[in-house]
């Protein structure tokens, strides 16, 4: 019988392609976390405060920068119907950069005094790490389609030591905060050139399908994406990285700084196996056509996310405050208290990740902006509340700690229930 079920295991497309994306992704996350002590001697907690921020805007603007259009890349029966979201989600990617460095060029100094922080010359470079960012984001989607596995996994491996390296180096030269921001805009770059320089040969194979009418009639056909799901992930995007926003409002840039290192290494490993592992179930739940298909791939993805979750959480949360200060050098005092309480929310989150493509499966988007709509509400609610009675930094994290879970724990019921919409 163990044979057998090792034989099983073994043969099943689904889990080589999830250990063949996991061995790519693996590295690509080992190797910033190995790194991460070297670093945090190169930058102050300010320095990784101003950068926190910088990070926030790239992330949100990213989430939407090709209008949600990218999604849907795996969706078509024919692979020319798919390059011609490539090139459409391509045209949407640049718009979007212009519009914003326009928006950036206006308001920039604007945006740096209502933070009260130093932030506005790195806010002209955001257009640029959200372009890099998207082209980087629809080319994982048309390689998901494929089943490019390696493709994937070397993508991710460039992206991230191209990245790391690059903080490294400009971190001894001292350039500051500015190692940290072009470091970051590196390993977009590297990271998209090579998972386009991969795919062009198969989509110049499809030029022929290309024109403004045949754009025009996939922007119509997907309108449900940019309508309901680019406001819903919107409305994550935020709630996510809200609470980087938030305490950089209302405490001072070391507070961000500590809040940040603590959700980086904590989310970088967990959150790149979320992805790989969000990439190969979406690909595979599109091929399902039953409740029952659905609900069994859901309840056997469910127990996986959470025995792999609980063993690094629970490994994060029992960490002493001392062997952490030892890694990251004496400047870091009090991150140890962020690490404990972050890998609570972080749990949920990596169970919810994954499963949430259900959604967009499922055809529930209208379902999904409701719910992220409340999320970010009760999210921002948690921190803005207690700051404005002047708490404790400390009491108004485990208060933003206990909603962000809440509200991930509701998600992961959510991405079940819709499934009966099918």
């Amino acid at each position: 019988m163990m044979r057998s079920h090792y034989l099983r295991l073994k043969s099943s497309e689904f889990l080589r392609n999830f250990l063949t994306l996991m061995t790519g992704t693996g590295i690509a996350a080992l190797f910033p976390v190995l790194c991460t002590p070297l670093i945090t001697r190169l930058y102050t907690p300010e320095q990784f405060g101003i950068f926190a921020l910088f990070l926030t805007f790239v992330s949100v603007l990213s989430s939407i920068s090709c209008l949600r259009y990218e999604i849907a890349i795996v969706l078509p029966r024919h692979n020319y119907q798919a390059v011609q979201l490539v090139v459409l989600s391509f045209l949407l990617a640049c718009g979007s950069a212009i519009v914003l460095e326009i928006f950036f060029l206006i308001f920039a100094e604007d945006i740096a005094r209502a933070l009260e922080k130093d932030i506005a010359a790195y806010l002209y470079f955001v257009p640029l790490a959200v372009f890099f960012n998207g082209l980087y984001g629809l080319m994982n989607y048309y390689s998901n389609r494929h089943k490019r596995y390696k493709d994937l996994s070397m993508s991710k491996i460039l992206n991230s030591s191209s990245s790391t390296l690059t903080k490294i180096g400009l971190g001894y030269a001292q350039f500051g905060i500015w190692g940290l921001v072009i470091g970051q805009i590196v390993g977009s770059v590297v990271g998209a050139f090579n998972i386009w320089r991969l795919s062009l040969v198969s989509i110049f194979l499809h030029k022929k399908s290309i024109s403004w009418e045949a754009l025009k009639r996939k922007f119509i056909f997907y309108k449900n994406y940019p309508i309901y799901n680019m406001p819903a992930v919107l409305m994550n995007t935020l709630s996510t990285n809200s609470g980087v926003f938030l305490f950089g409002i209302y405490f001072d840039a070391k507070d961000v700084g500590l809040i940040a290192l603590a959700s980086n290494v904590l989310l970088l490993p967990i959150s790149i196996i979320a992805t790989s592992y969000s990439q190969i179930f979406y690909q595979k739940i599109c091929l399902m056509t039953t409740q029952e298909q659905l609900r069994q791939a859901y309840k056997n993805s469910f127990y996986m996310l959470l025995v792999i979750g609980s063993i690094f959480c629970a490994g994060a949360f029992v960490l002493p405050e001392k062997i952490i200060i030892q890694i990251l050098g004496s400047s870091w005092e009090g991150v140890g208290f962020y690490i404990k309480y972050t890998s609570i929310f972080v749990f949920f989150q990596f169970i919810s990740s994954p499963l949430s493509t259900l959604i967009p499966r499922c055809d529930k988007n209208d379902l999904f902006l409701v719910y992220q709509i409340a999320n970010f509400l009760l999210v921002s609610a948690s921190i803005i509340i207690p700051s404005l009675y002047h708490l404790d930094i400390k009491f108004v994290f485990l208060t933003y700690v206990a909603v962000k879970s809440l509200m991930y724990f509701a998600y992961v019921y959510l991405c079940r229930f819709v499934i009966s919409y099918v």
